[in-house]
């Protein structure tokens, strides 16, 4: 879609990655604590554009660039 569109892919990002594993009750509760919310959001964005784990996000984002 991308090249259809005149776009190379730049990057791909997956989001939420690391809560996704909790039940949702869990993690609500998780983050409410400040140390913890900081430090999953450290590991999803050092993580977030891993190819092999991006595929286990809630969400994928596609980054693109016009090709001139």
């Amino acid at each position: 879609m991308f090249g259809n569109g005149g776009l190379r892919v730049v990057d791909v990002i997956g989001k939420p990655i690391f809560p996704r594993f909790f039940n949702r009750d869990t993690i609500n509760e998780l983050l409410l604590d400040e140390k913890f919310f900081k430090k999953i959001i450290e590991l999803e964005i050092k993580f977030n554009n891993d190819p092999s784990i991006v595929g286990l996000s809630g969400h994928i984002q596609m980054i693109g660039k016009k090709i001139k």
